[in-house]
Protein backbone atom coordinates (compact mmCIF):
# COMPACT_ATOMS: atom_id res chain seq x y z
CA UNK A 1 0.00 0.00 0.00
CA UNK A 2 1.05 3.62 -0.50
CA UNK A 3 2.05 5.73 2.49
CA UNK A 4 2.20 9.47 3.03
CA UNK A 5 5.58 11.17 2.93
CA UNK A 6 6.77 12.93 6.05
CA UNK A 7 6.35 16.73 6.09
CA UNK A 8 9.60 18.57 5.48
CA UNK A 9 10.71 22.20 5.34
CA UNK A 10 12.26 22.14 1.86
CA UNK A 11 11.31 20.59 -1.49
CA UNK A 12 12.62 17.02 -1.55
CA UNK A 13 11.88 13.65 -2.98
CA UNK A 14 9.67 11.45 -0.82
CA UNK A 15 11.22 8.47 0.93
CA UNK A 16 11.20 5.09 -0.81
CA UNK A 17 8.29 3.97 1.37
CA UNK A 18 6.25 6.96 0.18
CA UNK A 19 7.06 6.66 -3.51
CA UNK A 20 4.17 4.43 -4.24
CA UNK A 21 2.95 1.14 -5.44
CA UNK A 22 5.40 -1.17 -7.20
CA UNK A 23 7.73 1.63 -8.40
CA UNK A 24 5.06 3.07 -10.70
CA UNK A 25 5.06 6.47 -9.03
CA UNK A 26 7.44 9.05 -7.61
CA UNK A 27 6.34 11.57 -4.99
CA UNK A 28 7.56 14.97 -3.82
CA UNK A 29 6.37 17.34 -1.13
CA UNK A 30 7.16 20.84 -2.36
CA UNK A 31 7.11 24.05 -0.43
CA UNK A 32 7.48 25.65 2.98
CA UNK A 33 6.93 29.03 4.54
CA UNK A 34 10.13 30.27 2.87
CA UNK A 35 9.67 28.42 -0.44
CA UNK A 36 9.06 31.05 -3.12
CA UNK A 37 9.67 29.58 -6.58
CA UNK A 38 10.02 26.48 -8.77
CA UNK A 39 12.33 26.96 -11.74
CA UNK A 40 10.95 26.58 -15.24
CA UNK A 41 10.71 22.86 -15.99
CA UNK A 42 9.05 20.37 -18.34
CA UNK A 43 6.77 17.56 -17.26
CA UNK A 44 7.21 14.39 -19.34
CA UNK A 45 4.90 12.03 -17.42
CA UNK A 46 1.33 12.33 -16.14
CA UNK A 47 1.17 13.61 -12.57
CA UNK A 48 -1.24 14.66 -9.86
CA UNK A 49 -0.83 17.19 -7.09
CA UNK A 50 -2.66 18.00 -3.87
CA UNK A 51 -2.55 21.49 -2.37
CA UNK A 52 -1.79 20.90 1.30
CA UNK A 53 -2.44 24.55 2.15
CA UNK A 54 -4.21 27.44 0.42
CA UNK A 55 -1.92 29.84 -1.45
CA UNK A 56 -1.63 32.27 -4.34
CA UNK A 57 0.76 31.34 -7.18
CA UNK A 58 1.96 32.89 -10.43
CA UNK A 59 2.83 30.80 -13.52
CA UNK A 60 6.22 31.69 -15.01
CA UNK A 61 7.69 31.75 -18.53
CA UNK A 62 11.23 30.47 -19.34
CA UNK A 63 12.66 33.95 -18.63
CA UNK A 64 10.93 34.11 -15.23
CA UNK A 65 8.28 36.58 -16.38
CA UNK A 66 4.65 36.23 -15.33
CA UNK A 67 2.20 34.28 -17.51
CA UNK A 68 -1.43 35.27 -17.01
CA UNK A 69 -2.92 36.24 -13.67
CA UNK A 70 -2.05 34.75 -10.27
CA UNK A 71 -4.06 31.63 -9.40
CA UNK A 72 -5.59 30.78 -6.03
CA UNK A 73 -4.63 27.29 -4.89
CA UNK A 74 -7.42 25.93 -2.69
CA UNK A 75 -6.43 23.75 0.25
CA UNK A 76 -7.26 20.10 -0.46
CA UNK A 77 -7.67 20.62 -4.20
CA UNK A 78 -6.48 17.61 -6.20
CA UNK A 79 -5.42 18.09 -9.83
CA UNK A 80 -4.53 15.37 -12.34
CA UNK A 81 -2.51 16.32 -15.45
CA UNK A 82 -2.92 13.73 -18.22
CA UNK A 83 -0.25 12.91 -20.80
CA UNK A 84 -1.94 15.06 -23.47
CA UNK A 85 -1.93 18.08 -21.10
CA UNK A 86 1.76 18.03 -20.18
CA UNK A 87 3.87 21.09 -20.74
CA UNK A 88 6.52 23.37 -19.33
CA UNK A 89 6.16 26.04 -16.66
CA UNK A 90 7.61 27.63 -13.58
CA UNK A 91 5.72 28.84 -10.53
CA UNK A 92 6.23 31.51 -7.88
CA UNK A 93 4.41 31.95 -4.60
CA UNK A 94 3.06 35.52 -4.74
CA UNK A 95 0.82 35.34 -1.67
CA UNK A 96 1.50 35.68 2.03
CA UNK A 97 0.38 32.11 2.66
CA UNK A 98 2.64 29.07 2.62
CA UNK A 99 2.67 27.22 -0.72
CA UNK A 100 2.78 23.46 -0.13
CA UNK A 101 1.88 20.70 -2.61
CA UNK A 102 2.35 16.96 -2.67
CA UNK A 103 3.14 15.86 -6.24
CA UNK A 104 2.86 12.29 -7.56
CA UNK A 105 4.37 11.48 -10.95
CA UNK A 106 3.15 8.34 -12.70
CA UNK A 107 5.88 6.33 -14.43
Amino acid sequence: SCRRAARTATPRRASASARGCCSRTSGWRSGSSDWRRARYHTHTRPYAFVNLEASLTQALAPDGGAVGEPAYQEEGQVTFVAHDQLGSHGVRNVGEQTFVQFVVEFK
